[in-house]
């Protein structure tokens, strides 16, 4: 697993979705949806999250995130439980 060093370090998307074992597009749509920080801008296309930031969301999230569905789901088992809603 990824991990972030230090209160002030600055993580990249690449880095944020394997902390929190995403993929990028569902990243950003966390972000379009207000249900995950916003990144800083740092140059004209960088941006860059705070591990603070990051750290206080998965701490106000992780009871959503074991509810959610499809999370820490694997493929199998999302595509097992969608044919058995169709028998």
């Amino acid at each position: 697993m990824a991990e972030i060093v230090g209160m002030n370090q600055l993580a990249t998307a690449k880095e944020v979705c394997a902390l929190l074992r995403i993929g990028r597009t569902t990243l950003w749509r966390w972000v379009k949806e207000g249900s995950f920080p916003r990144p800083l801008t740092v140059g004209a296309h960088c941006t860059r999250w705070r591990q603070a930031e990051i750290e206080e969301w998965l701490i106000s999230a992780k009871p959503q995130l074991r509810t959610s569905a499809g999370f820490g789901k694997t493929r199998r088992n999302n595509l097992k439980h969608k044919n058995e809603e169709f028998d």
